[in-house]
């Protein structure tokens, strides 16, 4: 396989304009058999993951189980989070771009977000690079991208916008501001540039929905209900089997719509992947992928 060369302080890896020069061979000795924990999606909705891939790869066959599980998952578009290596995302979209699967990844360092998105069902625009003046807010900036849906799978459709976030991590009341202002960023810049589009802000924004309101970062979106929704509030005031960081356990990886989408959503849920792959969490990750469907 071809080794690209990634150059720059700010780092932006386009994986659709990138050949492989021979196709690549998986060992055989692994077999990742997902299906049984994954719903049967449907071709005429909007299916978006977003899927925390905790500095991918952790073990040098993680390619290989997400590709297998990527496939069986059959979902359209993925916001990934915390990328280590684009070469080894690379080496997953080299097992699954004959099926129509291409990527585009930002950053630099072990926390690189991107989206993967079959082509075949979407088309993505160039990355736009958000907030990337406000490093306290934002360690990761907002990377939002436009969204295409294929009329000829979904009709005559609007376009969305989908925005991918990674807010900071951790307790403490500075880590909790910081986020915090991030959120009431977002909000604004939403408001402000997309007032009657189609958004979805999705990723792992590192704070729970059900915090008392004096400590909950998402005061903001959820007291103006007329215009936004967080469509995963139910997992996250439910039982703790369903969230989607289970070895704390605590929900943390979210999607929050716009009014224009209120009426669209048709699912959301944590997917329980480790039921079906035991190691998972040894080899992928610490989150779970969290799915949102949506007829368009």
């Amino acid at each position: 396989m071809i080794r690209y060369i990634f150059i720059g302080f700010v780092l932006l890896a386009v994986f659709s304009c990138k050949e492989i020069d021979s196709p690549i061979t998986e060992p055989s000795n692994i077999k990742i058999e997902a299906g049984a924990c994954l719903d049967e999606l449907k071709d005429d909705e909007l299916d978006i993951v977003t899927w925390n891939l905790q500095k991918f790869p952790l073990l040098s066959h993680s390619p290989q189980y997400v590709d297998d599980i990527i496939i069986q998952m059959d979902a359209d578009i993925i916001a990934v989070q915390e990328i280590g290596s684009a070469f080894a995302l690379e080496e997953v979209l080299a097992y699954i771009r004959e099926t129509g699967w291409k990527g585009r990844l930002h950053g630099s360092g072990d926390l690189k977000l991107g989206f993967l998105y079959n082509s075949n069902k979407v088309e993505l625009s160039t990355l736009k690079i958000e907030f990337d003046d406000d490093k306290d807010a934002f360690p990761r900036p907002v990377i939002k991208t436009k969204v295409t849906p294929n009329p000829e799978i979904f009709g005559d459709t609007t376009e969305l916008f989908l925005l991918n976030v990674h807010l900071k991590c951790c307790e403490g009341e500075e880590n909790e501001n910081r986020r915090r202002k991030a959120m009431s960023r977002i909000k604004s810049y939403v408001d402000g540039f997309h007032p009657d589009d189609m958004v979805v802000i999705t990723g792992d924004f590192n704070d729970v929905l059900d915090a008392p309101e004096a400590n909950n970062i998402f005061t903001s979106f959820l007291n103006d209900s007329p215009n936004y929704s967080i469509a995963d509030l139910d997992i996250a005031t439910g039982n703790n089997l369903f969230w989607s960081y289970p070895s704390f356990p605590s929900h943390l990886d979210h999607f929050i719509i716009s009014n224009e989408l209120f009426s669209n959503v048709e699912n959301v849920k944590t997917i329980i992947i480790e039921d079906c792959v035991p190691d998972y969490d040894e080899v992928v990750s610490d989150h779970r992928p969290v799915l949102l469907s949506l007829d368009l």
